[in-house]
């Protein structure tokens, strides 16, 4: 088997696969923080632990939901939809809720 080479395209091209994913989540905790301490009056420290606790939340849950979608296929929900598929169309009216989220 031939070893190829991986070059600093590759490097650069896998790691801005999230750019835009991490650059919205980061501009939105970062306002998210200015309005917990600025508006509803929060500690530093409390408005954190918010942002803590979703953290441990997510990596609880997001092994747990790769377990499900990936055990899915063989029940009868499954085997309509597809292993992911259903879940994807689930996601979609959070798609919706959260864009009206924003709109004042």
């Amino acid at each position: 088997m031939k070893t190829r080479k991986i070059g600093l395209v590759n490097y650069l091209a896998y790691g801005s696969g999230d750019f835009l994913g991490a650059g919205t989540t980061a501009l939105t905790a970062a306002w998210l923080l200015y309005f917990y301490t600025t508006f509803c009056g929060l500690s530093p420290i409390e408005a954190t632990l918010i942002f803590a606790t979703a953290r441990v939340l997510d990596a609880v849950i997001s092994p747990l939901m790769g377990f499900l979608t990936d055990n899915f296929g063989s029940t009868w929900l499954g085997k309509r939809f597809g292993r992911r598929k259903f879940f994807i169309l689930l996601g979609i009216p959070c798609v919706f809720s959260y864009s009206i989220m924003w709109v004042g």
